[in-house]
């Protein structure tokens, strides 16, 4: 499918779609394909193949199948919000589209994972205040009676990561009904954070995006990720919760450890030194959908808004953008949702290198300000 340029000044009306009224609200929203099989195949054809990602029949196959998400990501996203007014007055909640290179790095780096198994092309997320929010929300969701399927829980509160991550991961299999039927099985991640871990997994990937590594795929620099895991101990601790397998089992040892690697990394320097601004930001009230782009090298941020009718329209404009991309481009490109400017700070902060949360957490470190670590039973 070829675009026409994108202009950040045009109104979108060149690739808006016909908006649909009275009872055919799904033609706003872009339905899976029907052949499984070539989904698979298109994305077999397209691991091979370097970023940007080549246009053609595959690419538009694949870029459906990431598109089709949106309708049952937003369905999750609503039973989300609903249950988290009854836990905290105050939540941040998200909804993502995963990015194309994303997509294309999984496939290559699991050689055996089929698109129609990824987990998290349509994921959401609820940051919280404190542990015992974090496990309000379990409990809803363990006594939760709807339709849809609970296909994986990842409890990596109780059994963190060896890199540190930290959080509650529930996947569920989407059910529909009657015209939505169509986005049966579609599987849908829901992900519960709290305020400091969210702080650390933004230190990560901000880090990742202007250093060029890939910590949060377990594959950046060594000394970068023990720092990243005796951090994620340390708010283990201060969390009262167990710590990270691998790092030091008393007090001393790590905050010796931190100093040590804060220092030879210059992490504070290092995150200091990016800081994105922000163009195209209107009053976003009466928006639901925003393409965001990244440009890393000259730390710029844009951002283009759409109504709550426009998730169609919101994909084209995304795929518009991931189509001018050349090897060259230093650029991001994510399809989110968000219900304010803040929270899409507060969401999403590693896009504006807003790491301010995790350096203090490092101040409070190397500082021996915490806790003695919790052991696993």
């Amino acid at each position: 499918m070829a675009y026409p340029s994108v202009d950040w000044s045009d109104n979108i009306s060149s690739i808006r779609p016909r908006l649909a009224s009275g009872n055919d609200v799904m033609a706003n929203w872009t339905t899976p394909p029907t052949d499984i099989k070539a989904v698979n195949v298109a994305a077999r054809s397209l691991r091979t193949s370097p970023l940007p990602l080549p246009a053609g029949p595959d690419y538009d196959l694949v870029n459906r199948w990431r598109s089709a998400h949106s309708f049952p990501l937003n369905a999750m996203q609503i039973d989300l919000r609903r249950k988290v007014r009854h836990v905290e007055a105050e939540v941040t909640v998200a909804q993502r589209i995963k990015r194309i290179e994303s997509i294309h790095r999984k496939l290559v780096y699991k050689d055996t994972m089929r698109l129609v198994q990824m987990q998290d092309i349509g994921g959401c997320r609820a940051v919280l205040s404190s542990i015992n929010s974090l496990q309000n929300m379990r409990d809803r969701y363990d006594k939760s009676i709807f339709a849809h399927t609970l296909h994986k829980v990842n409890d990596y509160m109780n059994e963190p990561k060896p890199d540190g991550y930290r959080s509650l991961r529930l996947v569920y299999s989407f059910k529909g009904k009657d015209k939505t039927a169509c986005y049966d099985g579609l599987r849908i991640e829901v992900q519960l954070r709290t305020e400091l871990q969210h702080a650390w997994a933004t230190a990560v990937e901000t880090v990742d995006l202007f250093t060029k590594q890939a910590i949060k795929s377990n594959r950046g620099e060594r000394d970068w990720r023990r720092f990243f895991a005796l951090m994620s101990a340390a708010i283990a601790s201060i969390e009262g919760c167990v710590t990270v397998e691998g790092t030091p089992q008393n007090r001393d040892e790590p905050v010796s450890e931190i100093r040590e690697l804060s220092d030879l990394l210059r992490v504070k320097n290092t995150l200091g030194a990016y800081k994105a601004t922000l163009e195209g930001v209107r009053d976003m009230r009466e928006y639901k959908f925003f393409v965001l782009r990244l440009d890393i090298k000259n730390q710029n941020v844009r951002l283009q808004s759409f109504g709550p009718k426009q998730s169609r329209t919101a994909n084209l404009w995304r795929d518009r953008i991931e189509s001018e991309l050349v090897e060259e481009d230093d650029v991001q490109v994510v399809l989110l949702s968000v219900d304010s400017l803040s929270a899409l700070y507060r969401a999403y902060p590693n896009y504006f290198a807003d790491t301010s949360r995790f350096v203090s957490l490092l101040d409070q470190a190397v500082k021996g300000d915490f806790p003695r670590p919790i052991c696993p039973a």
